[in-house]
Parts: C-alpha cells; sequence; structure tokens
C-alpha cells in the first residue's frame, strides 16, 4: 500500500506500507526503527525553522524531527533504535550564477535536518540531497530503502 505525504505533511505507518512524496528545494525525511521492518514515518519540510509558532509541526525541520520522534516512541519504539534517511533539498532554480545564501533554501534545510538529527542524536544513514532537480521519494518501511526517481536520471536506492 502506497501513502501519499503531500507538503508540509507528515505521516506515520506500518509495513508493508511505502510512503511517497515529490520533493525539489524541500526535505523528506524518512525515521524508521533499526533493524527496519515494522514502524517508519515520512515528513515533508519546506522550512528550516518554526520562528512563528504556526501549528502546522510537519513544515518545518525543528518541529517534523520532534514530532516524527515523538510518534515513533509514544509507539513503544526506542529512541536509541531509530535512525534517518533523507532526500531533497535541490538549488531548483540555478542560473550558474552564485546567489545569496538566504536565497538557497534547499541547501538550508538540508543543514537544519542534519543539525536537528545530531542534536535529537538521530544517526543519519543515508542522504541524497542538493544539487539542481526534484525527486520522487518512496520509502518502504519493511525494508529501510528510499527509493529515488528524477527526471532523466537513473533510480537511485539509499
Amino acid at each position: 500500500m502506497i501513502i501519499r505525504v503531500g507538503m508540509a505533511d507528515l505521516k506515520m505507518a506500518e509495513a508493508p506500507a511505502v510512503l511517497q512524496t515529490t520533493l525539489g528545494s524541500c526535505i523528506g525525511i524518512a525515521i524508521y526503527e533499526q533493524p527496519p521492518g515494522k514502524t517508519g514515518g515520512l515528513a515533508h519540510i519546506m522550512l528550516p525553522v518554526n520562528n512563528n509558532g504556526d501549528p502546522n509541526t510537519a513544515k518545518y525541520a525543528d518541529t517534523a524531527i520532534a514530532e516524527l520522534i515523538r510518534k515513533m516512541t509514544s509507539r513503544g519504539i526506542s529512541r536509541s533504535s531509530l535512525a534517518a534517511k533523507i532526500a531533497g533539498g535541490a538549488k531548483m532554480f540555478d542560473t550558474g550564477k552564485k546567489i545569496n545564501y538566504l536565497l538557497e533554501i534547499g541547501l538550508k534545510n538540508a543543514e537544519a535536518v542534519r543539525e536537528r538529527l545530531n542534536m535529537e542524536g538521530i544517526r543519519l544513514t543515508a542522504a541524497d540531497t542538493g544539487r539542481n532537480y526534484g525527486r520522487n521519494v518512496q520509502f518502504d518501511i519493511a525494508t529501510g530503502r528510499m527509493t529515488i526517481q528524477s527526471h532523466g536520471r537513473e533510480t537511485i536506492v539509499i
């Protein structure tokens, strides 16, 4: 069963479900138990930090990661068994010219996710971020594999 995760959305499921989203500058983060096979979650993160108290926790790296961890541990999963994979964070409108770092939202999203995972003590096992193209992502909870497809590129599995 494929479960679609929209923009600024977060879903949890159990195997054999597959969580799916489409990314540009946003980050898709899967948090799952090690070894994989039972429970996992996927968030579609749009921005690095929730500075304004927005109730949509899935939209931001800081609050989405905290919410995924909370949902996993509330199911009785040990925090020490959690791991993560990420994809996305593209520079979608790459003109080849140097632009202000403040405008590089994909890069900022990827950095924020990595920093938050480190702060939370969650191991990042694989990543496919950056560059200048979008990604279609499927996270298979049963295997822990993240399959990434991009137009005109080979499918990769992390």
